[in-house]
Formats: C-alpha cells, sequence, structure tokens
C-alpha cells in the first residue's frame, strides 16, 4: 500500500468542525451558580484515510476529552463531527451502530480498560456480536485470528486480564478495537503504561496493522518520541485550542509556537555516558480552564508575551504547506 499516495488524495475520513466541550460545575451558596470548565474550545480538526494524527499537550490541555468527543463518549457542546463526510453529530445520526463501528478507541491503561471478570475470549467477542462481523459459529475462528494478529497465542484465549503483563494487555484491547473492522483508531497514551520494550513493540504492530488493514488513527500522547516515530500531522493543544498544527518533520524542525518550542526543549537527551542532559522544563503552570487568560491563553507562560497577546486571540495562520500556528510573533525570534 503507497501511503504517499493515500495521503496525497487528501480523502478525509474524519473532520470536526467548531468542536468545543464545556463541562459545567456548581459553585456558590445551594451551588445555583454555574461555570463552565472549557476542556475543548473551538477545535477544527481533519483526518486523511491512512493518516495518523498526533495530538500532544500537557495534561490537562484537551487531547483526551477531545478523543471522547470524537467517539460520543461526552457529546459536544457545540460544533459538528462528520464521518466520511456524513454529518454524525449528536443531532443527526451519530448514535448509529455504523459510526460507532468505524470508529474505535484504545484507552491509556489497559488493566482498567478490559472487564477483568471476563476472560479474553468474551472480552474480544462483544464487539462481534454488537456489530455482527461474522457468524455466531464462526467467533472462536475470528478470536484466533484476532489474537494470533496482535502477536498473542489463541490458547491463552481462556484466561483472565490478570493473567497477562502490560504489553500484553494493550495487545489484547488493540485486538478488541479491530474486532469491530473500524476505519479509524483512536489511541489514548497507548504506551504510557506499559514497559520501553513493550512500548517498541506495541508501535511497530500499530504500523504493520496499518499497513495491512489501511487503517487511519488519531494518537494522543505527551510523549513526543512516541509521536514523532508513528504520526504523519502533529497537532498541539494548549488549555482546549489547538495552537499549532502540520506535518510532523516540520513541526519538528519549526516549531512556529513558543509553547511548541517549550515542549520540545523538555524533551530528555540521553549523552554516551548516559546521563540526560538539556532539559528545559516549561515554567509556570497552566491556568484555570474554568477562566482561561484573555488573549492567547498561553501568554502568561510565554517569553514573547507583549500586550496584543493580553487582549487578542490569534488566530491559527498558514505559515508553510499546511503548517499552521497560532501566534501573533510566530514568524519572529
Amino acid at each position: 500500500m503507497d501511503w504517499g499516495e493515500i495521503n496525497l488524495k487528501n480523502e478525509v475520513i474524519l473532520e470536526a468542525v467548531g468542536l468545543k466541550k464545556y463541562f459545567p460545575i456548581e459553585t456558590g451558596f445551594l451551588k445555583k451558580s454555574i461555570e463552565y470548565v472549557h476542556a475543548i474550545d473551538t477545535v477544527n480538526i481533519k483526518v486523511n484515510k491512512g493518516e495518523a494524527l498526533g495530538i500532544v499537550g500537557e495534561s490537562g490541555c484537551g487531547k483526551s476529552t477531545l478523543a471522547q468527543v470524537l467517539v460520543n463518549i461526552y457529546s459536544p457542546t457545540e460544533g459538528k463531527i462528520f464521518f466520511e463526510g456524513v454529518d454524525v453529530s449528536p443531532k443527526a445520526a451519530r448514535n448509529s451502530l455504523g459510526f460507532k463501528k468505524n470508529i474505535q478507541m484504545v484507552f491509556q491503561d489497559p488493566f482498567w480498560s478490559l472487564n477483568p471478570r471476563k476472560m479474553v475470549r468474551d472480552i474480544i467477542m462483544e464487539p462481534l456480536k454488537v456489530h455482527r462481523i461474522v457468524e455466531y459459529e464462526c467467533f472462536d475462528t475470528e478470536i484466533e485470528r484476532l489474537m494470533d494478529m496482535v502477536g498473542i497465542g489463541k490458547k491463552r484465549m481462556f484466561s483472565y486480564p490478570h493473567e497477562f503483563s502490560g504489553g500484553e494487555r494493550q495487545r489484547i484491547a488493540i485486538a478488541r478495537a479491530l474486532a469491530a473492522r473500524p476505519k479509524l483508531v483512536i489511541l489514548d497514551e497507548p504506551t504510557s503504561s506499559i514497559d520501553t520494550l513493550s512500548q517498541a513493540e506495541i508501535l511497530n504492530l500499530l504500523i504493520e496493522l496499518r499497513d495491512e488493514f489501511n487503517l487511519s488513527y488519531i494518537l494522543i500522547s505527551h510523549d513526543l518520541s512516541v509521536v514523532h516515530f508513528l504520526s504523519d500531522r502533529l497537532a498541539v493543544m494548549y488549555l482546549g485550542k489547538i495552537v499549532e498544527i502540520g506535518k510532523t518533520e516540520t513541526v519538528f524542525n519549526l516549531m512556529y509556537h513558543p509553547y511548541t518550542q517549550a515542549l520540545m526543549k523538555a524533551i530528555p537527551l540521553i549523552s554516551s555516558n548516559g546521563t540526560v542532559q538539556n532539559i528545559e522544563a516549561l515554567e509556570g503552570n497552566v491556568p484555570s480552564a474554568i477562566n482561561p487568560p484573555k488573549g492567547c491563553r498561553f501568554h502568561t507562560r510565554c517569553y514573547k508575551c507583549q500586550e496584543i497577546c493580553r487582549n487578542k486571540e490569534p488566530e491559527l495562520r498558514e505559515f508553510e504547506d499546511g503548517h499552521f500556528a497560532a501566534c501573533h510573533f510566530a514568524n519572529q525570534s
């Protein structure tokens, strides 16, 4: 399969337009006042067929909430979601089994996302039954195929999740997601809770599966090395907004937004003698999502901050082909 050819066609499989998710919080005496957590705020993204879109940012930036809105765990406060050009927003056909079949999610911690009381056979069987992928008499054959595909012997289908390692449990979660034969898989921190060796194995497995089944991915992670390895394009989120987006290599090399620069500087470099070098932690704390700063949301921590940053919110501007950044001074050193 020629991935370059697929991406050049720009066949959009998923598009979110003006997506917002606010969580209400009751405050004050007798909880009569209501404030809102601005988890995601006017997010626009596109994912092409056969493409992996990485989304990175600090904890609390909204990337996991975005993933959960896209798979209908949460309904958006505003905005629309299109899958293969069809409006699948809540007021449209969003709750159809067809939509749920075509977009699946692999969660961060496989231990908690797998029912500990069910055997692996039953865990993987569930989407086969719900979406009627194969006939009942073919269930075990299909489960064996899925387990072999993710590198777990079919003889272990009658084992329980606690009998597997963290990396193996993540493989089971991937098999369960693929049982529905989706077109898009959202991966929420798929390697964060497993050891380094298992991380490499899972990432290589995901690439192999994408090649074999022409899958599209959305990869949510705080680990830039993981995103760099797997994603074709990269979106950087800060306090509910996308502040930079473009081809992964371009974003890593140019880094127009000061927040992206800060994230890159925080990546540890290992010297030849094994010591860690060149870690520059981003100063300050993420502001409250209940009352986000006016203007640019990053201005309270930005070394480029000027008066316009405190008062006017920057728009995403295109600086290179498909490379956008939301900063008033993105092209200035």
